[in-house]
C-alpha cells in the first residue's frame, strides 16, 4: 500500500507497546485461543470463512511502523490469508498437538509492518479438528478474539450448509482511534485525571507477595490451574443471588482478603482489566479496547463480609465511571508528583464469564498460556469450558514464587471462601485462612513443651541444694579470687541477715552497683536469700541514668564496692540525690555473723529481680521477673543443654543485661564453675582467651556483635578451640558470623538463642552447629510461641507476623507502669485465663516447625513512600564478600527527606559503585542506601548490642561533603548538567560534583552515553571513572585534557621467545601430578577444572576467596555440570585463600604444605570488567599474579598463566607501524592503557616475562572472546556483564546494524573447546616461555550471522548510518536494546583502519594441530544453542 493513512496508537495499544518495548522479543502480548470441534471440517471452506472475517474486520489487518521514533498504525489492504494446516491424527497426536500449541503460543510476533495474527487448523484423532487462533494484543483483546472465532464458525456453518451469506463491513476500530483523540482533549478527560490524582494522593505501599526476590526480574512465568468444584460453584452462585452481588465483586473481595491476610496489609492495590467498551457499537468492534486499572481497596478488619462486599462494589462503581483515563497516565502523574519509580500494583485479578458457543456445533474451547507475566501473581477466574465448574488460573513469576507457595495461596483462598459463605456475619478478622486442623497445629502441635519441675522452689533454694551436693567445688573465680560453693553460700547468708535486719522484705527492691568481683555474686544471692528483689546497675552507666533508675524503681538501698576515689564520689552524690542507704560490700564486718541458710520468706510469685531495658520512646522500663520464671528457665535449659558439674562457664556480660542470669544463677544451680571476666577481660580479646585457656572454660555466652569482635582477633582460632558450648543471642545472628564461628570453634556446639527480657532471658533456642541457614528454632519448656497478624489472628506457616510468647517464663509486667503492662501483656486467646507477651518482633514458621526471625516491627521504615525492612538490606550487604558487618539506618537530609545510610566494616573498603551494583542485582532500587560509610568498628552498647545512636553522621564526613555549587561554563557543561540531573534524579548539579557521590552507577553511565550518542563526543564508560566531574568530562570532550598513554620505547618491555625452531633453552615438565588452579569459580576456570578431572588423574587444589567457599563452589560446579557424566569429586580440594594477599592469604604452614603438594599451577583468576578503579584491577590482576609468580619461584613449580588477547589493543599509538600481534610479541605500540582491565593483564605478563630471568618456567595462554559451551550453549552466570553478549543482545533486539559492520568478522570461542585446548597444551608443552593465542580462528562474517538468524525468523536490517541513528534515537529510552552498541561503538568510533592491530595465531594453530586439537565450526546449530540459552535465562527480556 502506497502512502497509507497513519494513526497514533490508542491508550490500550500504547500500554501493550510499552510492555513490548520493556520485555522485547517475548510472547507476553500473545493471545492464543482455540476450539476443538467434534466433527470433521472442510478446511477449504474454513479458510474462506476466515478470509471473509479478516475482510470484514479492519482491526485484524492493522499493521505498525515507526515514524520519527514513534509507533504508528495503518489498515493494510486485504490479502487472501492461507491458514496453516497440520495433521496430528496419529496415535500420539494429541500429545504432540499440546506440545505444538504451547510452543506456538510462545513464539513472539515481529512487530513492524507485518501481520499480527496466525491461524491454524489441526486434524486430531476421532474426526476432531482444532482451530487455533493467535493474535497480538495490539490488534485484539480477549473479547474481540472470542467474537472473531464465533463469527468464523458461524460463517463456516453458513457456507458449508450452502446458506446465503452477506458480507457486511463491521464497525471500524478507526472510529475508536478518532474518538480517543478527541477524548484526550475533552473536559471529561480532565475530570477523570483529577479523580485518579485525588484517589492516589499518597503513594500506595507495594503489595508484595515475595520479599526474598525483590531485585529486577524477567517476565518468565508459569500457570497453575485449579478447578472449583461444582458444589462450591453452586454455593457461590446461591450466595451471590441471595445477596445480589456479582461474581466479579465476590471473587475480588475473597482474593483481596486473602492477599491482605498473607501480606499483613490493610491497604492494597490490585490490577484488574476492564472491558472499556462504552456502547453497543464498540462491543461489536474488533480491536484492542481492554485496559487495566489499579483497584485500590482498604480492608477494615472489623467489617463483616457483607459490609466488605458492599464497600468493594461501591469502590468498583466509582472506578468504572473513571476507567477511560489510562493507567499509563495515572502512573505518569504519580511519578511526576512524587518522584516515584515503581508500579502501582504487583498483583492482578480478572473474572471472565464469556462463553463461546455456536448453534449446531459441538465444540470445546481452550486458551493457551503464553509463558509470561509482568506481575508477581495474576489470578484469572473463568468458566469458558461451560461445565459448571469455575477455573482458577494462577499465572506467577517463576523468580518470585514457587509452585508450593502458589498452591498454598489457593488453599487459603478456598478456606476463606468457604468460611465467608458459611458465616458472612463474621468480621474480616474472624474469617480465617486456616482450617481447624491448621490452627490446632499452630497453637498446640508446635508448642508441645510441657515439662514438670519443682514449681514451689525459689532461685536461691536451687543454689543451696547444689551447695549441699558439691560444697567444696569451686563456684566462682574472678580476678584470681576463688570461692567454693560453701564459701559463696556462707558469705551470702551472712550478708542476707544484715539486709533483713535493715528491712529487706519480699518484693522490696535493692540496688546492686558492684564492680565485677566476688561481691557481685555475693550481693545477688544475699538479696534473694533476704527475700528481696535485686536491681542490677552497671557502674559504667552515666550518673544521670543511674539516678533515674533509682528514682524510677523507688530504691532506697544500694549495695556497692567502690574501688576508687571517683567511684566513692559517685556513690556519695547518689546518696544525697536519691536519699538511699548505701552498703559498701568491701566492709569485712558484713561477713562475720551466722553463716547458715536463712528461713525462706518468699513465695514463687515474688520478684527475684527487676531489670531495666530501653524503650522505643527512649525511656527505660523496669521488667519484673519472678522466682517461678527463673526456676522454669533453670529447668528448661537443663533439658536441652549439656550441663555438668565438671564444666566451667565464663561470665562475659554486664550485670545489667538479663542474659547475665544465664551465666551465673543458671550454672550455679548445677554445680558449674562461674569464671567472671573482669572489665579488661571483657573488652580485650586476647585477655579473654587467656582466661578461657587458664581456667579450662568450655562454655561461653555472647551477643553476635561480641562474637564478631572476638573473631577479628588474630588469636581467635586458638582462643575458641577449648570451647564446647557457645550460646549466641541478644540480637540477630547472621549466617556470615555463624559460618566464621563454625570454622574457629570446630568442636563446639553452637546455639542460637532468642528471648526478650520480658520472657526471662531465653524462650527459644536452636542448635546451629552444622547449619547454614539461621533460625531461632523452637520454644523452650513450658513456653508457647504464636505468630499473629495485626488483629491477632494466627498466620499460616510461611507468612510473616508478630511473635507473641506465652507460658511460665513471662514477667509480671513493668514496674510502676500498669499502662504499659496492659499494652504488652495481654490475654492469651488460645488458653483461657493465661497471658501472652507481645514482643514487637517479626517472624514466620518454616516448614520444619522452626521460626525464622525477620527483625523488629520498628525496624520497618518508610523512605519515598515505600515500607522497607532494614534487616533485609543488612542481610544482603553481609553476604558481600568484603563486608563483615553492616548496619542500615534512616537519616534525614537538609530537605527533611529520609534516606538510607549503610555503615560497614570489612577487610577492604570497596567502592560505592561496586556496592550499588551488587545490591542492584538483589534488591529493588528504593532499597539501595544513598550513602555508604566505612567504619573501623560498629559502636556497641554496654550490653554488646549495636549502638545506632552513636553511628556518625555521614554529612560530616569529608568524603561526602557537598561541594560548592558551580554553574556550567559552556554548552557542553550545560548539557551534562541537564543529563545528570535527569538521570540521577537530583535537583541541582554543579560542575565539580562527583558523579558517584550523587548516586551514579554503571547503568546511569550507559543512559547518559545513550543520550549523548548523536553529539559524537569522545566519551566512553571509563571516562566517567577517570573524570568523575562535569568540569573534567567537559575538558575531555573539548580536548583540554591531554592523555599521555603512548609508551615510546619498545625495549622497555621484555618480549616472548621469538624463535620456536631453536633448540629448547629451558625444559618445562608436562602436567603429571597435582595441580593448583586459581579462578576455579570463574567461567573458564570451572571448565578448566572439568577438563583436568576428566582428562588427567591429578588432584586439583582450587584456591577460592570469600565466605562459604565450599558451598559457593559446589553451587557453581553443579550449575555447570549437574547433568554431566560421572567424575571423581574427591580429587577436588577447596582451599580458602586470596591471590591478592601475601602467601596467597594462607598461613605460612598451609602455604608451605600447598607448595609441597602441587607440581603445576594453572593461574586463571582475575578481575574481569572493562571499567572501574585501577587499584581494583591492579590488586587482583597484577599483584595477584605476582603472588602466584612468587609461589612458583619459591617451590620451583611451572606456571601456566591465562591472559587475554585484549592486551593486543585495537590500534597503534605514536610512531609504531607494524600492527601484527603474534605469539612472539608483547608490546608493539598498541593502546593497551586505554582500558584498565587490559592494562592490568598486560602488566601481569610483563611481570611473568621478567620473572623468567629468575628461573620461572612459564607458559601464557592469551584467550579470545569466550562464548557459550559448544555442547549446549550454556554461558557464564553473570551474562549481563559480558560485552560480546551485550552486543549480540543489541543486534537481536534492535534488529538492525550499520551497513559498514556487515563484513566485520565475529569470533566465537566456545568455553569448553578453549578449556580443552589449554589443558591439551599444558599436558604436552615442554618449552618454557611459550605463548599460545587461544581463540577460534574460524570466525564468521556478520553477513553469515544475519543469514543464520534469518533462518530462525530473526531478520536483521542493514542500515546506513543516518537511518541507524534515527533508529537509535527511537530506542534511546530502551536501555537494554542500546547498551551493547553504546559500549561497543564508543570504543570503536575513532579507530584508524591504517593503524589497526591484527592478531595472528599461526604458531598456536600449528601446535594445536600436532596435538590433534581442532577448533569447531560456528554452525547454525551452535548459534541456535546460544540464542536458546540467552532466552532461557531471560537475558533477552530483562532490563540491564
Amino acid at each position: 500500500m502506497n502512502n497509507p493513512i497513519l494513526y497514533p496508537l490508542t491508550f490500550p495499544q500504547q500500554s501493550i507497546w510499552d510492555i513490548e518495548t520493556f520485555y522485547g522479543n517475548t510472547s507476553h502480548a500473545n493471545l492464543a485461543v482455540g476450539v476443538i470441534i467434534r466433527e470433521d471440517i472442510n478446511m477449504d471452506v474454513l479458510e474462506k470463512a476466515v478470509n471473509l472475517i479478516i475482510q470484514m474486520h479492519e482491526a485484524i489487518r492493522l499493521r505498525f511502523i515507526m515514524v520519527e521514533g514513534e509507533p504508528r498504525q495503518f489498515i493494510s489492504e486485504f490479502r487472501e490469508y492461507q491458514i496453516e494446516r497440520l495433521n496430528f491424527s496419529h496415535s500420539n497426536g494429541l500429545k504432540e498437538f499440546e506440545y505444538w500449541k504451547d510452543h506456538q503460543t510462545r513464539v513472539p510476533f515481529k512487530l513492524l509492518d507485518i501481520d499480527l495474527f496466525y491461524i491454524a487448523c489441526v486434524r486430531l484423532r476421532n474426526s476432531k479438528v482444532a482451530l487455533y487462533f493467535k493474535f497480538h494484543h495490539l490488534i485484539s483483546d480477549a473479547w474481540s478474539l472470542t467474537m472473531i472465532i464465533k463469527e468464523v464458525l458461524n460463517v463456516y456453518s453458513h457456507l458449508i450448509n450452502y446458506k446465503t451469506f452477506k458480507i457486511e463491513q463491521k464497525p471500524s476500530y478507526l472510529s475508536y482511534i478518532l474518538e480517543e483523540i478527541s477524548y484526550s482533549d475533552s473536559p471529561k478527560y480532565m475530570e477523570r485525571k483529577v479523580f485518579w490524582q485525588q484517589l492516589f494522593e499518597t503513594i500506595p505501599e507495594p503489595t508484595l507477595l515475595n520479599v526474598k526476590n525483590r531485585g529486577k526480574r524477567n517476565s518468565q512465568a508459569k500457570r497453575k490451574t485449579m478447578m472449583l468444584s461444582r458444589d462450591l460453584c453452586e454455593d457461590v452462585k446461591v450466595f451471590s443471588l441471595k445477596h445480589n452481588v456479582s461474581g466479579f465483586i465476590f471473587f475480588f473481595a475473597i482474593f483481596s482478603l486473602c492477599i491482605s491476610k498473607v501480606t499483613s496489609k490493610r491497604d492494597l492495590v490490585i490490577g484488574t482489566p476492564v472491558l472499556n467498551r462504552a456502547n453497543y457499537q464498540q462491543r461489536n468492534t474488533a480491536g484492542m479496547f481492554i485496559s487495566n486499572i489499579p483497584f485500590p481497596i482498604t480492608l477494615d478488619r472489623e467489617w463483616d463480609f457483607l459490609t466488605f462486599l458492599d464497600h468493594t462494589a461501591k469502590v468498583w462503581k466509582r472506578l468504572l465511571k473513571n476507567q477511560r483515563y489510562p493507567y499509563k497516565e495515572i502512573l505518569k502523574d504519580i511519578r511526576a508528583k512524587y518522584g516515584f519509580s515503581g508500579t502501582l500494583n504487583d498483583i492482578a485479578f480478572s473474572y471472565q464469564v464469556s462463553k463461546l458457543d455456536v448453534e449446531n456445533m459441538d465444540l470445546e474451547t481452550f486458551w493457551s498460556f503464553n509463558g509470561h507475566e509482568i506481575n508477581t501473581l495474576s489470578l484469572s477466574i473463568s468458566d469458558w469450558k461451560d461445565d459448571g465448574m469455575l477455573r482458577l488460573d494462577y499465572d506467577y513469576s517463576v523468580e518470585a514464587l514457587s509452585d508450593e507457595e502458589v498452591e498454598e495461596i489457593h488453599r487459603y483462598l478456598i478456606n476463606l471462601l468457604k468460611d465467608a459463605i458459611s458465616e458472612p456475619s463474621k468480621t474480616l478478622s474472624q474469617i480465617s485462612l486456616l482450617t481447624t486442623q491448621d490452627k490446632y497445629k499452630l497453637v498446640h502441635e508446635l508448642n508441645l513443651t510441657k515439662l514438670d519441675y519443682p514449681k514451689g522452689k525459689l532461685v536461691h533454694q536451687l543454689f543451696e541444694e547444689q551447695v549441699m551436693k558439691t560444697p567444696e567445688h569451686i563456684a566462682l573465680i574472678v580476678n584470681d579470687n576463688r570461692l567454693t560453693y560453701r564459701e559463696l553460700n556462707e558469705r551470702a547468708n551472712q550478708l542476707a541477715r544484715t539486709l533483713r535486719q535493715k528491712g529487706v522484705t519480699p518484693n522490696s527492691v535493692v540496688g546492686l552497683m558492684l564492680n565485677r568481683s566476688p561481691e557481685l555474686m555475693i550481693g545477688i544471692l544475699s538479696v534473694l536469700k533476704a527475700g528481696g528483689t535485686y536491681l542490677p546497675i552497671d557502674p559504667q552507666y552515666p550518673v544521670a541514668r543511674i539516678e533515674g533508675l533509682l528514682h524510677n524503681s523507688q530504691t532506697h538501698m544500694l549495695l556497692t564496692n567502690p574501688a576508687s576515689i571517683e567511684e566513692r564520689e559517685v556513690v556519695g552524690k547518689l546518696e544525697k540525690a536519691v536519699a538511699l542507704e548505701q552498703i559498701d560490700l568491701n566492709d569485712s564486718s558484713l561477713y562475720s555473723g551466722l553463716a547458715s541458710d536463712l528461713d525462706n520468706v518468699n513465695r514463687p510469685n515474688d520478684l527475684a529481680y527487676v531489670i531495666y531495658t530501653s524503650g522505643s520512646t527512649g525511656a527505660p522500663k523496669g521488667v519484673m521477673i519472678e522466682h517461678r520464671s527463673v526456676n522454669n528457665l533453670i529447668h528448661a535449659l537443663w533439658k536441652f543443654f549439656y550441663f555438668s558439674e565438671k564444666k566451667a562457664i565464663v561470665s562475659l556480660t554486664t550485670v545489667a543485661f538479663d542474659i547475665f542470669v544465664m551465666e551465673t544463677l543458671v550454672p550455679l544451680s548445677y554445680g558449674i564453675c562461674v569464671v567472671m571476666a573482669n572489665e579488661a577481660e571483657q573488652k580485650i580479646p586476647n585477655l579473654l582467651f587467656d582466661l578461657v585457656k587458664k581456667n579450662n572454660i568450655e562454655m561461653l555466652q555472647a551477643t553476635p556483635s561480641k562474637i564478631q569482635s572476638l573473631l577479628k582477633d588474630p588469636q581467635c582460632s586458638a582462643g575458641f578451640t577449648p570451647l564446647m558450648d557457645i550460646f549466641v543471642g541478644g540480637e540477630p545472628l547472621s549466617e556470615v558470623v555463624l559460618n566464621n564461628l563454625q570454622k574457629v570453634a570446630p568442636a563446639a556446639r553452637i546455639y542460637n538463642m532468642y528471648g526478650p527480657t520480658e520472657t526471662t532471658v531465653w524462650c527459644m533456642y536452636k542448635e546451629v552447629t552444622q547449619d547454614e541457614h539461621v533460625t531461632i528454632g523452637r520454644p523452650i519448656a513450658n513456653t508457647q510461641i504464636y505468630i499473629l497478624n495485626s488483629t491477632r489472628e494466627l498466620v499460616p506457616m510461611g507468612v510473616t507476623g508478630e511473635l507473641y510468647v506465652g507460658g511460665e517464663g513471662l514477667a509480671r509486667g513493668y514496674l510502676y507502669r500498669p499502662d504499659l503492662t496492659q499494652e504488652r501483656f495481654i490475654p492469651d486467646p488460645f488458653h483461657e485465663g493465661k497471658i501472652m507477651y507481645r514482643t514487637g518482633d517479626l517472624g514466620r514458621w518454616t516448614a520444619e516447625g522452626e521460626i525464622e526471625y525477620l527483625g523488629r516491627n520498628d525496624d520497618q521504615v518508610k523512605v519515598r513512600g515505600f515500607r522497607i525492612e532494614l534487616g533485609e538490606i543488612e542481610k544482603c550487604l553481609i553476604k558481600h564478600e568484603q563486608v563483615q558487618e553492616a548496619v542500615v539506618i534512616t537519616r534525614e537530609d537538609g530537605n527533611k527527606k529520609n534516606y538510607l545510610c549503610a555503615y560497614l566494616v570489612g577487610n577492604k573498603v570497596c567502592s560505592t559503585l561496586e556496592l550499588r551494583g551488587y545490591l542492584g542485582q538483589r534488591l529493588p532500587e528504593y532499597m539501595i542506601p544513598a550513602k555508604f560509610v566505612w567504619l573501623d568498628a560498629i559502636p556497641l552498647t554496654p550490653n554488646s548490642k549495636v549502638d545506632k545512636k552513636s553511628l556518625p553522621d555521614p554529612i560530616s564526613r569529608a568524603e561526602l561533603e557537598d561541594t560548592i555549587l558551580i554553574p556550567p561554563r559552556n554548552p557542553v557543561e550545560e548539557e551534562l548538567v541537564r543529563l545528570w540531573s535527569k538521570v540521577l534524579g537530583v535537583g541541582e548539579v554543579g560542575i565539580d560534583d562527583n558523579f558517584f557521590l550523587l548516586g551514579g552507577d554503571s547503568l546511569a553511565i550507559i543512559e547518559i552515553l545513550t543520550e549523548i550518542w548523536f553529539r559524537k563526543w569522545d566519551l566512553n564508560a571509563q571516562d566517567f571513572y577517570d573524570y568523575p566531574t562535569i568540569r573534567q568530562l567537559s575538558d575531555k570532550v573539548r580536548g583540554e585534557i591531554e592523555e599521555s598513554r603512548i609508551i615510546k620505547l619498545e625495549e622497555e618491555f621484555p618480549q616472548p621467545d621469538a624463535d620456536y625452531d631453536q633448540p629448547l633453552q629451558s625444559l618445562m615438565p608436562v602436567l603429571m601430578e597435582n595441580v593448583l588452579l586459581t579462578g576455579a569459580t570463574g567461567f573458564l576456570g570451572m571448565h578448566l577444572l572439568w577438563e583436568l578431572l576428566n582428562n588427567t588423574s591429578s588432584t586439583i587444589y582450587c584456591l577460592a576467596r570469600g565466605s562459604e567457599t565450599e558451598r559457593r563452589f559446589r553451587r557453581l560446579f553443579n550449575r555447570y555440570f549437574s547433568v554431566s557424566a560421572k567424575c571423581d569429586y574427591t580429587r577436588i580440594k577447596i582451599i580458602k585463600g586470596d591471590i591478592s594477599q601475601k602467601l596467597l592469604g594462607l598461613t605460612s604452614e598451609d602455604y608451605t604444605e600447598l607448595g609441597k603438594n602441587v607440581s603445576t599451577v594453572v593461574h586463571a583468576a582475575g578481575l574481569v570488567k572493562h571499567y572501574g578503579d585501577y587499584s581494583d584491577f591492579e590488586k587482583v590482576n597484577v599483584q595477584g599474579t605476582q603472588e602466584v609468580i612468587d609461589f612458583c619461584l619459591t617451590f620451583g613449580t611451572p606456571l601456566n598463566h591465562v591472559s587475554t588477547l585484549s592486551i593486543a589493543g585495537n590500534q597503534l599509538t605514536g610512531e609504531f607501524e607494524n600492527g601484527c600481534f603474534s605469539e612472539t610479541k608483547l608490546y608493539i605500540g598498541q593502546n593497551y592503557r586505554d582500558n584498565l582491565y587490559i592494562r592490568s593483564k598486560f602488566e601481569a605478563e610483563v611481570n611473568i616475562f621478567k620473572a623468567t630471568s629468575l628461573g620461572l618456567q612459564a607458559a601464557i595462554f592469551r584467550v579470545g572472546v569466550l562464548t557459550g559451551r559448544y555442547s549446549d550453549g550454556q554461558f557464564q552466570e553473570n551474562i549481563h556483564e559480558n560485552a560480546f553478549y551485550q552486543k549480540l543482545k543489541s543486534i537481536l533486539e534492535i534488529r538492525a546494524i550499520p551497513s559498514d559492520k556487515l563484513h566485520q568478522e565475529l569470533e566465537f570461542t566456545p568455553v569448553d573447546s578453549c578449556a580443552q585446548g589449554i589443558i591439551n597444551s599444558i599436558k604436552t608443552n615442554t618449552r618454557a616461555g611459550r605463548v599460545f593465542h587461544m581463540f577460534n580462528h574460524k570466525k564468521i562474517e556478520m553477513t553469515k550471522l544475519i543469514d543464520i538468524l534469518h533462518t530462525q525468523d530473526i531478520r536483521i536490517k542493514p542500515l546506513d548510518m543516518k537511518s541507524f541513528y534515527e533508529l537509535i534515537e527511537y530506542y534511546v529510552e530502551s536501555l537494554p536494546s542500546l547498551s551493547g552498541f553504546v559500549l561497543d561503538l564508543t570504543e570503536e568510533r575513532d579507530i584508524d583502519p591504517e593503524r589497526k592491530v591484527e592478531i595472528e595465531s599461526n604458531v598456536t594453530q600449528a601446535y594445536l594441530n600436532e596435538t590433534g586439537f581442532e577448533w569447531p565450526d560456528i554452525t547454525e546449530d551452535y548459534l541456535k544453542k546460544i540464542l536458546d540459552y540467552m532466552i532461557q535465562v531471560g537475558f533477552l527480556q530483562q532490563i540491564i
